[in-house]
């Protein structure tokens, strides 16, 4: 009795661990929103504000291109599509130039996700 006692609390410990750890997944389809308001805890600077960090793992669907571009202008555009699914991809602001910039995220379904970004 105390064996089967001790593997349900160990059973029921490793479920909520599991929950508590878990990230929320964010379904493009499902919200037919492409705007970075929406989506402000998948874009983030790092602690020196020199770096973006872009949390690919929020995402049900998987980010194929990383599009940077300035006044219309492509300035940065890669392919991430060989990355792990859950990559935190670092976008190093200190390469950028003083300006206003538009951050894309293009998915697998070709879902946009665009965040604006400012540099002084």
């Amino acid at each position: 009795m105390k064996m089967l006692t001790f593997c349900f609390l160990v059973i029921l410990l490793s479920v909520f661990a599991s929950i508590l750890n878990s990230k929320p997944v964010i379904s493009l389809k499902d919200l037919g929103i492409s705007s970075a308001k929406y989506f402000a805890h998948i874009f983030y600077l790092n602690e020196i504000g020199n770096i973006l960090l872009i949390d690919f793992d929020i995402l049900d669907d998987r980010v194929q291109t990383v599009k940077v571009t300035k006044n219309g202008e492509f300035v940065k555009v890669e392919d991430v599509s060989e990355l792990p699914e859950d990559s935190i991809y670092e976008l190093d602001l200190n390469l950028l130039s003083k300006g206003k910039y538009k951050v894309e995220l293009i998915t697998n379904t070709h879902q946009s996700i665009t965040n604006e970004l400012k540099i002084n």
